[in-house]
Order: structure tokens, then sequence, then C-alpha cells
């Protein structure tokens, strides 16, 4: 028998030993006493040696990667297979066993997220922190993109369907992982939590709609800076968690300072790029894992199962939230975002995540992604951590990482790895801030409108033990039936306008939860409307009577006289700029010669102007009020947003700058008036 020692190391020295069709040349040539057959065998194996070395990878049963069993047909054309005229299919469902892509800046990376967020048949969550794809807009208008300036959550209100206590748990391990907080000091914020949705009279172990007054992560803070800490540990942890927690509400502006935040359960069915650019990195890590969390939560609490592909999440910096550091770290334990990723799939959540140093991912992502795509990456040991995980040949990995621009190594639920040239998407990104602005705008708006609104409380709530006559029905036999407790809120209301929600309840009420439990009568009844102000420290709510509140008043022999215009909250900054102005010894009157507040300031007379939203009226009434005769205008803004904007609007005039100043409305209120 002749000796196929030297066919069997060329085969394995090529790389080529395990291909079927090898393993029976070389039993060919071992069963025959023909030494010719053996050099044709040879000869057969130096030219596939030499074609492996030029493409060390199989040509794969494409067929077999274009459905899978029980799967609807592909339907996601993402490139061409090198080595054959086969396209690269997947099919959606493929997605939820969730997707690794790797590579070098400049690889092909965004390009392979525009594609498939084109194709993809489910709506899709872009965490953005580098503003590249809000230029999708171009291909896609009714996408929605949502920088973090213009966000509104807040982080305590639970999910629809959700328990507080369930969702105090979740947060609790969120917020420690996100903030890097050990198993003590979580621990010490889940109690006082607990205690803060108590006193603001929700029931802990069932579920509340959105008309509820949910807490605020700064009366998070105040409650556990004033809770009982006793002992020198528990006053550490105390103190840690205080901080991390006024630290995340001042660097995030706006963002968390809501009772009720954006309709995330409507947004579910809407493409949309959250922008994360410019926001500290330890509150994009929250903010991501917070929104996971949150739609897992959602769809378990509903019971939306099934291998059935419903949304995806698309992140193109894993290392953010799939960090080594953590997963390393012994005395946390398995992060909890490392958990999430394998219970999402049964849910029918997709997770496609991206990175150019893999290195610096956790060994869970690793190992529960089912597609891998391998760019090249200049770091071997980068290059090397993915392609390990693929099996790859050390022949394949040298030819892997030479890959050109949009081409990569790809391995589809543990099928034979393949190199694919993927598909170029044109796309044209010249998506200004401005541009954005107006096109979203009214999108922003709309939302913004949802998580300042309340929806009506369910009318089929008993009262709570111990509570007897508070009852919020709402029936057609009993529309003008209220509790004691609400008429006397009511006529509060009427009498002093511009008084906080706190500050009544304290004055009017013996607990909290039988003030809240007034309001919510005339909420339910439609008597008032809920409006928030935003402060440096704390959003104070405030109360404004509806149509029918004033009716209901006239009918008890109240007149209401409304002082001032626009709403509630634009009234109640000017009343407090009035009030400031006159304590600071200055004549300040509201609404004098057209002025939102008109003030003898000294020698000069000026105009105070509130400012709610950056619209050229604005500017309008600044030029209207300079030719009135005021010496110069005072603009106060609600936020930074609206002063930045229209400090830009105002060098596009020709007003005299040195005429107008625009502030903060915080910096008036609270500011020395001469250093304004």
């Amino acid at each position: 028998m002749p000796d196929v020692t030297r066919l069997r190391r060329l085969a394995e020295q090529a790389g080529i030993a395990d291909n079927d069709q090898v393993q029976n040349l070389l039993a060919v040539a071992a069963a025959s006493p023909n030494d010719t057959v053996v050099e044709q065998v040879h000869k057969v194996l130096q030219v596939a040696a030499s074609k492996h070395r030029q493409h060390p990878f199989e040509t794969p049963n494409i067929q077999s990667l274009a459905t899978v069993p029980g799967d609807r047909p592909a339907d996601l054309d993402l490139g061409t297979v090198l080595g054959s005229s086969a396209a690269f299919t997947l099919p959606e469902t493929v997605l939820t066993r969730h997707v690794l892509v790797a590579g070098e800046t400049g690889a092909g990376k965004t390009t392979l997220f525009y594609s498939i967020v084109d194709q993809v048949r489910v709506p899709v969550w872009l965490f953005d922190l580098k503003t590249d794809y809000r230029h999708l807009l171009r291909e896609n208008p009714d996408l929605v993109v949502v920088p973090w300036t213009t966000l509104r959550l807040n982080p305590l209100q639970p999910p629809p369907g959700v328990t507080p206590r369930r969702w105090a748990q979740s947060f609790h391990e969120l917020f420690g992982d996100a903030y890097d907080l050990l198993g003590p000091s979580q621990h010490y914020l889940l109690p006082n939590l607990l205690d803060l949705y108590a006193e603001q009279g929700l029931p802990l172990d069932e579920s509340v709609s959105t008309a509820e007054t949910f807490p605020t992560l700064l009366e998070l803070a105040t409650q556990i800076a004033t809770s009982d800490a006793k002992g020198y540990s528990q006053s550490g942890y105390k103190e840690r968690i205080t901080s991390r927690l006024r630290a995340m509400t001042a660097a995030t502006a706006n963002l968390f300072d809501c009772r009720t935040g954006y309709p995330l359960a409507d947004l579910l069915e809407q493409d949309v790029v959250f922008e994360f650019d410019g926001l500290a990195s330890d509150h994009q890590d929250f903010l991501m894992e917070w929104l996971l969390t949150w739609t897992y939560r959602y769809r378990s609490t509903h019971q939306q199962r099934g291998d059935q592909l419903r949304h995806v999440f698309l992140c193109d910096e894993g290392k953010r939230l799939f960090s080594a550091y953590k997963e390393q770290s012994d005395a946390k334990g398995l992060p909890k975002i490392d958990e999430l990723t394998d219970k999402m799939r049964e849910f029918g959540e997709a997770l496609i995540v991206g990175d150019q140093e893999p290195k610096k991912l956790t060994d869970s992502l690793l190992a529960n992604t089912g597609t891998k795509i391998l760019f090249p990456i200049g770091d071997a040991d980068q290059f090397r951590r993915v392609a390990r995980s693929m099996a790859l040949s050390e022949r394949q990995r040298r030819y892997a990482n030479q890959l050109d621009v949009g081409q990569a190594t790809v391995q589809v639920a543990g099928s034979d790895p393949m190199v694919v040239q993927f598909h170029n998407y044109d796309l044209e990104k010249s998506v200004t801030d401005t541009e954005l602005q107006r096109v979203m705008q009214e999108t922003w708006t709309r939302l913004s409108n949802h998580s300042s609104s309340t929806e009506l409380p369910r009318t089929d709530e008993a009262d709570e033990p111990g509570e007897p006559g508070e009852s919020v029905g709402d029936t057609a036999d009993e529309d003008h039936a209220l509790s004691e407790a609400a008429e006397r809120l009511l006529h509060d209301v009427a009498d002093q306008p511009y008084t906080n929600l706190s500050d009544r309840y304290s004055r009017l009420f013996a607990s909290r939860y039988k003030g809240n439990k007034a309001k919510k009568a005339l909420l339910a009844r439609g008597l008032v409307q809920e409006r928030d102000v935003e402060k440096k420290f704390g959003r104070p709510m405030l109360l404004e009577l509806t149509e029918d509140g004033r009716r209901r008043l006239a009918d008890d022999g109240v007149a209401v006289q409304r002082t001032g215009r626009g709403g509630i909250v634009h009234r109640y900054w000017q009343q407090l700029l009035k009030d400031r102005f006159n304590e600071a010894g200055y004549t300040a009157v509201r609404e004098q010669d057209d002025a939102d507040v008109a003030v003898e300031l000294g020698d000069s007379r000026i105009a105070v102007e509130v400012a709610m939203e950056a619209v050229p009226r604005e500017l309008e009434h600044v030029e209207r009020r300079l030719q009135d005769g005021f010496d110069s205008v005072w603009i106060g803004c609600r936020n930074t947003a609206v002063k930045a904007d229209l400090e830009e609007m105002l060098v596009e005039t020709d007003l005299p700058t040195d005429c107008v100043h625009i502030r903060l409305l915080q910096e008036l209120q609270t500011a020395s008036l001469d250093r304004l």
C-alpha cells in the first residue's frame, strides 16, 4: 500500500485536511495500489492547497443560510459572498440570536448598520454616541431623532403594568451597575426608594397608571440625604448614593427632571435614534442600560414572548454597555446587562452591537451572539479576540485581517465562516443641528407635551384602608360630588395660583397622601391640570384651573380673575420676577406697556420678557419694547437650550445687542441684580 503521509502533511499544512472532498481523495490514495493514482491525488491537492492559500474559506452552502427552519424567507440582502456569485442574506429572526460586529474605524461597520436599519421590517432603537445616525432622516422621514438635551425620562416611573416594588428592584440594580456601586450601597438605596413611593401614595404591589405622581431622582436624593443613617458604614453608603444622584441630575439638565417621561411604549413602534453625544460616559451607560431594562420589564410583564422578531436595539459602541472591566470585577459579580442579553431574545428583542476594541467587551457578549461579523483591526490582539470565538485557523486569520474596506469575515449561528463583500450604502451626512430642530421640533413638542400631561385615573379604584370618604370615583350621577378635601384644594388653587403642590399639601392637609387623593379627584373631573416648572434644583408642580374648574367655582359663587397672559408657568415666572425686583427695592409692575414685567431700575426703565420657547416672536417683542421707550430688554429663558437658541437668533437681527440681555429665569430669580 503506498505511503500517503506526505499527502496528509500537504493537506494539513494548507489548512484543508478537514475538507470532506480532501478526506475522500486521501482515502482513495491510501486504498489504491497504483502510484499513478497517488500522484494524481497529489496534483489535485496541490491545486486545492494553492487556491486555499489565496482564499482559505470554504464556499458555504448559501441556501442553508437563506432560511432557518420555521422562519420566513430571508429579507436582509447585505452583500455577496467572496469566492462565489451568491448573495449574502439573513432572515430577520436570526437577529434575535444577537449580532456582534467588530472592526476598526473606517472598516465599514456604520455602513453595514445603515443597510440593516434600512431593510429590517421591525422598529429599531439606535444608541448613537457620535451623531452618525440622524442622517438616516434623508432616507426615512418617519425616523424620530431625540438628542439627550430634548429627551425627558423619569427613571423612577415604572413601565406600564410593572409594580413600583418590582421596578424599584430593577432600578437599584441597574443604578448600582452603571455607577459602580457595590451591593451594600445598592441595598441602602432600595428601602429609601420604596419609602419614597409609599409617601407619594403609590401602592407598592399594584401596577399604577401614568396619571400617578411619580417621585423624581432629585426627590430620591433628598430622601436619602435626610434619612437616618445609623453607623459609620451606613453614613458612607448614604453619601456615595446621594453624591451620585445629585451629580447625575446636575449634569443631565432637564433630562430626568420630570414626573412622567416620554411615552416609551408608543416609541417601541417607531424607529428612534437616541443621541447621547456630549453626555458624560457614566450617564450614557445608565441611559442605555435603563432603556434596555425598561423594555425587557415591559415585554415580560405583558408576556410578549415568542421567536418572532419584534424590535431591534443597535449600539455602535458596545464596550460602553458590555464592559469587560465590570465583568472582571469579582466584588460586583456578573453585570446585569449580561443577564439581559440572554433573556431578551425570548421576547423578540434583538441586539446588534458594534465596537472597534473587542478586548474590552465581555466574554458573555461573545458567547451570546449568534452572528459574528469581523472586519479588519490593526491591533492583532483585538482582532484575535473575535477570531478565536469564530474558531478561525491561523491562515484564515491572516487572510481575514487583510481584507479591503467593506469586506468582513462572517459566521452565522455556528456555521462555517465566510468572507462577505457588504453593499455600499450611499448616505449624505449633512443633517445639522439647525435642520434637525426644524424637522423634529413638532415631534419633540408632542413628546414633551405627553411627558407633562396625565391620563385620568381608573374610576374603579377602591379607597385604601384607613382613609374613608376619599373616593375619587367619577360617575355620571356624581358630577358635582367632591370630597371636602378636594373642594378645599380647588378653592386654594383659585386663591393662590402660584403655590407649588408640596407647599399646598403641607399647608392644607395632614398628610401627603390626603393631598394627592384630593388632587387626583380634581384631575379626574378635568377641573385642574398639572404643570411643572423647570428650576435648577427641583421641579415645582403647579395646578392650573381649567374652564370647567372656573365654571365649578362660579357655581360656588367664586369669581376667578385671571391676571397675566400665557399659561400658568409663564404667569408664575412673571409673578416671581415682579416680586424679586420689588423685594430688591425697585418698582416692578406686571404687563405694563405690554412688557411681561416693567421695572424702574435706577435711572433706567427695563422690560423683562419671559421666554418659554425659542421662537421669533420673542425677538419681535424685544423690538416693540425698545420702540416703546424702554432703555433695555431682559429676556428670561426657561432653560439653557432656549437661551442658546435665542442668542443665536439675536445675532442674525439688527437689534442693538448692548440693549438686549438674555439670561436664565433661574438667574433672574436668584442672582444679585447688580451683577446682571
